[in-house]
């Protein structure tokens, strides 16, 4: 999985607007470098969650969701 691949799940998947998003089956480098990602674009609602076969899923919300959900 590509970084590109990881940034059009982000950007291009339609979806309603207060869930949570999730990428699954990445690395233990590819997760680190989206959460890294995440971070330094403003995404403060993060998560890692480990499935059976030990590969990782990012779980985010959108920014502008989760500011609202702070105030």
């Amino acid at each position: 999985m590509t970084t590109e691949f990881i940034l059009r799940q982000l950007f291009f998947r339609p979806r309603p607007p207060a869930e949570w998003l999730t990428v699954p089956g990445l690395e233990k480098a590819q997760a680190e470098q989206l959460l890294d990602w995440l971070e330094n674009h403003g995404y403060e609602q993060r998560r890692v969650a480990v499935s059976a076969d030990g590969r990782l899923a990012v779980r985010y919300r959108p920014r502008r969701l989760a500011d609202l959900a702070n105030r």
